[in-house]
């Protein structure tokens, strides 16, 4: 999945809690966040980032996918625990629904 994206907060890729990147489903594949409602359980994602200009990587393994309403914003919440948060909408046209992937770091 290579994409641009949007960061809901300011924080290094190694930091701890949930780190969410938001990015649009324009129906084109392989653009943006369009291939994301088709990621499996199981996927290995890698993140880069430029932390005081040098490269930085994280990779993580998708650990759930569900589909919820875009009023339901607690999978913004911040957690304890290490985890990627992508969110995208469900289809590429004007929905209700986000596609919502969860993953661990590996």
């Amino acid at each position: 999945l290579h994409v641009r994206s949007r960061r809901q907060r300011q924080m290094c890729i190694r930091d701890r809690g949930n780190y969410v990147l938001l990015g649009h489903n324009v129906g084109y594949e392989g653009m943006l966040f369009s291939s994301l409602p088709q990621v499996k359980k199981g996927a290995k994602i890698t993140v880069n980032s430029y932390v005081d200009g040098q490269l930085k990587q994280q990779s993580y393994k998708v650990t759930e996918k569900e589909t919820v309403k875009a009023t339901e914003g607690q999978v913004l919440d911040n957690t304890d625990n290490r985890k990627l948060t992508l969110i995208t909408c469900d289809v590429p046209h004007e929905t209700s629904n986000r596609v919502v992937v969860t993953a661990e770091p590996i």
